[in-house]
This record gives C-alpha cells, structure tokens and sequence, in this order.
C-alpha cells in the first residue's frame, strides 16, 4: 500500500507538471476511490480534489456528481469522529476527504453533522477529539451564516486556550460570505484578538474571499505594515504578498507585481516574498492551462 501510495504521488506531481495523459491520470485515480487501503483512497481523492478550480463552471455540477458516486459513501461511514484503535492513515484520510466532501463535495449531510457538532463543540470543549476539531469547524464555517461567525468570535475572544482559539481562527476563511470576510478582516485593527494570532484571515482566504482579502490589503497596506508586528526582523509588510498567493491567473500576478514592487523594495524579506507568490500564482496560472481542455474534455464524458 505504500508503494502503491507512493506511486499516486509522483503520478500526481507527473499530472500537476503536464507530463501525465490527463484522461488516463483522472481515470487512474478514480479506480482507486473503492480501495480497502485508506492511504491510496486518500490520494486519489487528493489528486482529483486538486482540479476542482479547473473545471469549467458549464461542467462544475458534473465534476461534483463525479466526486460524490466515488468517495460520497467512504466519506459518511468514516464519519466525523475516529474510532477506537483506527490508524494514523485512516485519520489522515477522514480529516481531508471528509472535509472536502461536505465543502466543496456538496454534501449536505456531512455539511449539517459537521455544524451541529461545531456548536456542540463550542459549548463542551470535550465534545470533540482534538483531530476532528479543525476539520468540523472549518466545514461548519464553509456553510455558516453570520449567527454562527458571531458564536465563533465571542468564543475566540473568551477562550485561554491558545491551541483552542488557534483552531477557532484557522475556520475563519473558510466562511463564503463575502460581508464575513469583510468583518473578519476588521478584526486586524480591533481590540479584542491578538493581531498576531488573525494571519490566517489574510493568508488562507477561501474561494471567492480571496478577492475580498486582496481589496483589503491594496487599501490597508500602509495602516497592516504600521499596526501589526513583524517577526524575526522582517517588517508585516514584507509577509503581505503570501495574501495574494492563492490566485491562478496572470492578470492577478501582474496586478500583485505592479502593487507590491516599490512598496516593499525597501522592506527586509519583502523582495523575496514577492518573488515567491509570484511563481506560485504563474505556475498555477500555467497548470491550468496546460490542463484545462483535458480536464474538460474528460468531465463533460461522466
């Protein structure tokens, strides 16, 4: 199994490179949704999760009813919560496939567990084993409404527990609405949270908030570099760049450049951080394209 792991890992770094037959690739990982090994499971879910931003919007419904006759019936007997005595790779694979389903798998059954254990959770710390807590508060998050972003933050700025109020921040992007990526962002300038412990609101943006947090931080540059602290001698500023890493496109790239080349010249670490988002979004950028065609071609035949 750990070969055959292995083996999906480097067909997936092959695929990812465009040096894989996608058709082929694709089919190849969907066989393996039904194996009894948890880790290759894992994988081929991870490899066919990873085109989820490629598909066309005409094939999305397609690529979602794909995704759920494969790993929808895995993902609801592993449940939210790990057995007794399971192994590491059956955790693994619960907190990742489990996750993706009831998000971006569109599974309203694993959606609804997952908020209705993340209040539960809220009110009894004990109510969750550790490992389950980022995924359940993250899905809960993914489908919430601001009633519950409002639990949420009370909960963060009363909690003493800083692994606790750690996992509360990490659910924070992954609300769509984009007026809660707006008040999430506020909190960067509020009193209430550590500003040092919100990072993630600006750097694991979600989806459509990664339009929402980038805005912020083109109008708040100035205000983020003079108000939040830097680490190790490097300036908040120059860390702003990993905010906009996420997208996929040139023209995001170009826009990030032209934005961030003068303002963080001068900026220890800045130059450097810059260079690396940009790489990141332009071989995104280029990943899709080498992939797009196939990748439909592929969805629009299931």
């Amino acid at each position: 199994p750990l070969e055959g792991a292995a083996a999906v890992r480097n067909l997936q770094v092959l695929f990812s490179a465009g040096r894989a037959d996608p058709a082929g690739t694709l089919s190849a990982a969907a066989s393996l949704s039904a194996s009894r090994e948890p880790e290759l499971v894992r994988q081929s879910a991870s490899l066919l999760a990873s085109v989820h931003d490629i598909v066309p919007a005409g094939l999305h419904a397609r690529y979602v009813k794909f995704m759920q006759s494969r790993y929808r019936r895995r993902a609801r007997a592993l449940g939210w919560k790990p057995a007794l005595a399971e192994t590491q790779s059956t955790r693994l694979l619960r907190n990742e496939l489990v996750l993706w389903m009831a998000t971006r798998g569109e599974d309203s059954e694993l959606q609804a567990q997952a908020a209705a254990l993340a209040r539960e959770w809220l009110a009894n710390r004990a109510a969750l084993d550790p490992d389950s807590v980022t995924p359940v508060l993250q899905a809960a998050a993914w489908g919430g409404n601001r009633a519950f972003y409002d639990q949420l933050i009370a909960a963060i700025q009363s909690s003493k527990a800083q692994r606790e109020r750690q996992w509360m921040i990490n659910a924070i992007p992954w609300f769509r609405d984009p007026s809660i990526a707006r008040a999430s962002l506020s909190l960067l300038f509020e009193r209430g949270i550590e500003p040092r412990e919100l990072s993630a609101i600006l750097f694991k943006a979600q989806g459509d908030a990664r339009d929402v947090v980038w805005n912020f931080v083109k109008e708040s540059f100035d205000r983020l570099n003079a108000t939040l602290p830097g680490a190790r001698g490097i300036p908040f500023g120059a860390t702003l760049p990993r905010a906009a890493a996420g997208f996929c496109d040139i023209e995001s790239a170009d826009d990030v450049e032209s934005f961030f080349r003068d303002r963080i010249a001068g900026l220890s670490g800045g130059p450097r951080n810059l260079a690396n988002a940009l790489e990141r979004i332009r071989l995104c950028a280029a990943r899709t394209q080498a992939l797009r065609q196939a990748v439909a071609s592929f969805f629009q035949n299931r």
